[in-house]
């Protein structure tokens, strides 16, 4: 059956259902939309309230976070691990103060040693400046690449530069003639590289300028100071003119004394052994006994000028050396042959000792100079030993040496006049007789002897049980 109707009325069903879709649909988005809200306020609310309390905590305030209870699971333990990081930051905030505490009162101590060890350097430094300018000595520092660092008044006085004249310039300019500059560029570099020079802490002689290029001599010091770049040679000055000049006229005084006196002595001497020798007669007893107390006053004379001028050219460096290899067993053989006559004459026996490896021992030496020194070592033994008894020399090795060894069996080296032994003039008899005769020089030259020969002279004595000087020399193939 067909039933014929209008177009409108055919799609009212359509337009009614769609409709009730649209309102539908819009009330189901209004109802979601509200269940969203309400969701997203229960989640965000608790993380909201975690980031309110985070703020008051970074504000300052001292509480935990909530603890998340009655909340989500994520949020309880978001809260839980939040305290935890809170607990263990007020920790170490708590550790770090005291630490902080701790390092304040550290910093204030050491601050406050530094203040005393700075005070004492300032002192100390002030005490040194003190003593550089009160020293009668020119104090000059150098550092290592030749400059003038520092200059004392008594260097002003000497040199004729003010202080802030000489400072930053070389000092091999200032102060050294032109001929010796190159060996003191030498000196310096030496140090650079290796910190030591053989010029520290010895007395050394040198020649100097000052300002006006007028040439003069000094004794010298040297040392280096400190380490690394601040380092600094220490150099102390002494004028030496006047001690030079006073040296020269002795030298000379004595040279000439000496040599006129020389010849005299000679004759005298002469004249009193032949007439102690009878060549006029034989004298009356009185008058023999006469000549003999003046023969042996002048051999003490001649030996006195003899050993004067030898000290007089040792000190001036001039006396002549000629030193080779060679065997030491016939120098000691010389020595004792040429005091055996004086020996005899005061009635001791004379031995040399020597094993087989004696015979092999050699040094370096002048002949002469050495029977000199033994002679003087015997002389003195055989005057000190009494009649009957021996005197021994012996020669032996003694580790890179060749050892000399003069015995004798006298009363020994009295405690008080050890120290002296080698001096000048030095003899233990302080009584005006002399009884054992001699100068009091022969010891004196026989070190500076031995040590020309780059040797050591040394003794041992005991009361009653008589003294041995030893005499160790550089062994040498002969």
């Amino acid at each position: 059956m067909l039933v014929r109707q209008t177009q409108q009325e055919a799609y009212t069903p359509a337009r009614a259902l769609r409709q009730r879709a649209l309102v539908s649909g819009i009330l189901l988005a209004v109802l979601f939309s509200i269940v969203g809200v309400v969701l997203a306020r229960y989640i965000t609310r608790p993380l909201g309230r975690l980031v309110g309390e985070a703020e008051r905590i970074r504000s300052g305030e001292s509480l935990r976070m909530a603890s998340g209870r009655g909340s989500y699971v994520e949020v309880a333990t978001l809260s839980d691990t939040l305290n935890a990081l809170l607990t263990d930051l007020a920790q170490r905030r708590h550790e770090l103060k005291n630490v902080n505490a701790t390092l304040e009162a550290r910093v204030e101590a050491r601050t406050r040693e530094l203040e005393r060890a700075l005070a004492s350097v300032r002192a100390s430094e002030q005490r040194i400046n003190a003593i550089v300018e009160a020293a009668q000595d020119a104090f000059v520092g150098v550092d290592l690449r030749g400059l003038v660092t520092d200059w004392n008044s008594a260097a002003e006085q000497m040199f004729g530069w003010e202080r802030s004249e000489v400072l930053g310039w070389p000092m091999a300019e200032l102060l050294i003639p032109e001929r010796f500059r190159p060996s003191a560029h030498k000196a310096i570099d030496a140090v650079r590289s290796t910190g030591s020079s053989p010029l520290f802490d010895q007395h050394v002689e040198r020649i100097v300028i000052n300002r006006y290029g007028v040439e003069f001599p000094i004794e010298m010091t040297a040392g280096l100071v400190s380490s690394g770049e601040g380092a600094f040679l220490a150099v102390f000055l002494r004028d030496i003119s006047e001690r030079k000049k006073v040296e020269r006229m002795k030298s000379e005084f004595v040279a000439t004394v000496s040599h006129e006196l020389r010849t005299p002595l000679t004759s005298i001497r002469a004249s009193l052994s032949m007439l102690s020798d009878g060549i006029a007669g034989e004298l009356p007893p009185d008058i023999a006994s006469l000549v003999q107390i003046a023969n042996e006053s002048c051999e003490r004379l001649v030996r006195l000028v003899n050993d004067v001028l030898d000290l007089q050219k040792i000190e001036a460096g001039g006396m002549h050396f000629e030193r080779h290899a060679q065997p030491l067993l016939p120098v000691a053989r010389q020595a004792l042959d040429s005091m055996r006559a004086y020996a005899d004459q005061m009635g001791v026996a004379l031995r040399l000792e020597g094993d087989d490896g004696a015979r092999t021992l050699a040094a370096a030496i002048d002949r002469d100079r050495l029977v000199q020194v033994l002679t003087n070592l015997l002389s003195n033994a055989i005057k000190f030993t009494p009649r009957g008894a021996t005197v021994t020399l012996s020669l032996a090795p003694h580790g890179n040496c060749a050892r000399l060894a003069v015995r004798d069996q006298g009363p020994g080296i009295p405690e008080a006049f050890r120290p002296r032994v080698f001096q000048r003039f030095a003899q233990a008899d302080g009584a005006d007789t002399r009884q054992k005769g001699g100068t009091g020089l022969g010891l004196s030259i026989s070190k500076s002897l031995v040590e020309e020969h780059g040797g050591t002279i040394s003794f041992e004595t005991a009361p009653g049980a008589g003294t041995t000087f030893l005499v160790d020399l550089p062994r040498a193939q002969a």
